[in-house]
């Protein structure tokens, strides 16, 4: 038996120095295989986001996967558990050092068990002052805590800056038109079916006139200027010439001068 070992040892050891490299690898798959097997800790995955491009003041769609870690604690709860599971979406654009944050529960949870997983689907706004960019969203929760790795890049358009300048926003009898020029878009449609950036208007009683502005993306925004007509109140005033009768024998001749009446706008 003796003889036996120490014919066969050697050969052992001769082979795990050749091979140990193989053997180490084999051992450290076989540590990751177990691993996946057994979640140590919950986790939030696949944050993906829908409807982009956007523009600001709208929203788009969020779905992430969360999975449950190894014990109750570290279980994903509804929102009518107690405690439920509250969830904060967190849109950056670090180019712009903006961002901005969404709380949230859901109604949707991984079954209770380890490992178990379940996707959540929610809305982000895009607030209304959001600066044109690349933007993410990354997922954090509490009650388990966990965090996510921000979602890929996606574009927000801004809403376009429009104003309207006038050239008066006064009319009367005299001043009977108005020069309105609309600006911070690159198209313009006016509440008179104009479509070009500057429109005169001619009204005859107080009137607000609107333009719609779209901008990069085919983000709109929306301006009013109002234009007032003051009609003439003043009374016309009135004058005649002197009428004079002049007699000549047997005739008579009747002169007059004609009536004349004005008001602030002119003769009427």
């Amino acid at each position: 038996m003796l003889k036996y070992y120490q014919l066969r040892v050697p050969w052992l050891l001769t082979f795990f120095k050749k091979n140990n490299k193989a053997i180490l690898g084999g051992f450290i798959m076989l540590l990751l295989v177990s691993i996946q097997t057994v979640s140590l800790g919950q986790t939030i995955t696949n944050v993906t986001v829908t409807g982009t491009p956007v523009c600001a003041g709208s929203s788009v769609g969020v779905s992430f996967t969360v999975t449950n870690g190894n014990g109750t604690n570290r279980y994903f709860n509804s929102s009518s558990a107690t405690p439920p599971t509250s969830y904060t979406a967190v849109l950056i654009s670090s180019a712009n050092s903006f961002t901005t944050t969404t709380t949230f529960t859901s109604s949707t949870a991984p079954a209770s068990g380890n490992g178990n997983t379940a996707t959540i689907l929610t809305s982000v706004g895009i607030p209304n002052n959001a600066p044109s960019g690349t933007y993410t969203v990354s997922i954090n929760s509490s009650s388990p805590t966990a965090s996510s790795i921000p979602s890929a890049t996606f574009t927000v358009n801004a809403i376009p800056t429009v104003a309207i300048a006038a050239s008066t926003t006064a009319l009367n009898c005299n001043v009977t038109s108005a020069t309105l020029t609309a600006s911070g878009g690159t198209s313009y449609v006016w509440s008179t079916g104009a479509n070009s950036s500057t429109i005169a208007v001619s009204p005859t009683a107080t009137t607000t006139y609107s333009v719609t502005a779209t901008g990069p993306g085919g983000c709109t925004a929306v301006a009013s200027r109002q234009i007032t007509y003051t009609p003439d109140t003043q009374a016309p005033q009135i004058t005649t010439t002197a009428v004079s009768l002049t007699l000549v024998g047997n005739s008579a001749t009747l002169a007059t001068s004609a009536i004349n009446a004005t008001d602030a706008c002119g003769p009427i």
